[in-house]
């Protein structure tokens, strides 16, 4: 991919966007090193200069580190997670391998959204249990959760602190969980979720909205995610349909 040198984005952001991509196309896997600064800085036609910045914005973003005298690798910490799956948030984490703590910010009574009260069938403004929590993988900030209970429960802070959502709501309903409902989409980080991911205002987060709901299909939950998109991966497995879809094989004029 060729750097636009007539563009007004500057060469070193164009160079990182071009390394992020490759990055991210699986073309630089994890824990492989990156080629050399001369190497990159012959291929892009660029100074020294701007190479070590566009390394550096990687760095920042949590892509790559930097090893002195050995160069600069792929980092090894991005999480992947199925969403064929009932599964807690914190679950899917340290079964994927990673090294997990959480951090729970705030346990509190508060009126619910609009939107939240629509998920869980609410009257709006209706009070709500809501619990906040900061999800470190591998000593690296990387969510910000929101999660919204289906009544005020009361907690002690200590036990929503150590237990999960599902952990909590498997504790107070006889019901058992049956389904949740995601929706997926991007946004960039806010001044407050900047300072505690660790990563520039504005950056992008891939934010994972669930709505859970129990057997009886009461929707019991509902979490919103703030995630660092450079450790975190999604994937769906999906089966092909038996019934012939002509739309799928055949463009119509």
């Amino acid at each position: 991919m060729a750097l636009d040198r007539d563009s007004s984005i500057p060469l070193y952001q164009q160079v990182a966007g071009i390394l992020r991509q490759h990055i991210e196309a699986g073309e630089y896997p994890p824990g492989t090193r990156l080629p050399n600064e001369d190497t990159l800085r012959r291929r892009y036609g660029t100074s020294r200069v701007t190479i070590r910045t566009a390394v550096q914005i990687l760095a920042d973003e949590g892509l790559v580190e930097t090893h002195h005298g050995k160069g600069t690798y792929v980092r090894n910490d991005v999480v992947t997670m199925e969403m064929g799956a009932l599964q807690g948030f914190y679950g899917a984490l340290r079964r994927s391998g990673a090294a997990v703590t959480t951090e729970l910010l705030t346990c509190d009574l508060v009126p619910a959204p609009r939107d939240v009260a629509h998920a869980l069938h609410v009257e709006a403004r209706a009070e709500i249990r809501r619990l906040q929590r900061l999800y470190r993988v591998n000593q690296r900030p990387m969510a910000l959760t929101t999660s919204y209970l289906w009544s005020n429960l009361a907690l002690e802070f200590s036990q929503a602190a150590s237990t999960t959502v599902y952990g909590l709501l498997a504790g107070t309903i006889s019901a058992p969980l049956q389904e949740a409902r995601w929706t997926v989409s991007a946004e960039g980080a806010s001044a407050r979720q900047a300072a505690a991911l660790d990563v520039s205002a504005g950056f992008p987060l891939l934010v994972l909205s669930r709505t859970t709901l129990s057997s009886d299909g009461v929707p019991r939950e509902h979490t919103v995610h703030h995630v660092v998109s450079s450790l975190y991966r999604l994937y769906v497995s999906v089966h092909r349909d038996e019934r012939p879809l002509e739309e799928d094989f055949l463009i119509r004029s």
